[in-house]
């Protein structure tokens, strides 16, 4: 008998220790996390340059919101910036500093 009261008492903790984290990271989580499996995927030499031909025939007018690290940056950012253009798409192309937050995203918004 011990041991089950033992038993129900580690249970009802362990319930009780699984509640509280779930409240702590709902309490704790500011955006949603979406994973949406594109429809269309493009991969080849240049791909990168009809990116904006790609959203003009998705129906995707803009604006859009490029994040990248400084070396993509530096590679592909005239590519970006030309494929936008050519397509009427308004864009901004930011580096990303190391942190994803609600309010590094809607700063960035807010300047489109």
């Amino acid at each position: 008998m011990p041991n089950q009261q033992l038993l129900r008492l580690q249970l009802n903790t362990a319930r009780k220790h699984n509640a509280l984290q779930k409240g702590k990271l709902l309490q704790e989580k500011n955006m949603l996390a979406v994973f949406c499996s594109p429809s269309r995927y493009t991969q080849g030499k240049n791909a990168t340059a009809s990116l904006g031909e790609e959203m003009a025939y998705l129906g995707l007018d803009g604006p859009a919101l490029v994040v990248a690290g400084r070396p993509p940056i530096r590679l592909l950012g005239e590519i970006w910036k030309q494929t936008f253009n050519s397509s009427g798409i308004k864009h901004t192309i930011h580096p990303f500093g190391g942190e994803c937050s609600l309010a590094v995203g809607n700063a960035r918004w807010l300047k489109l």
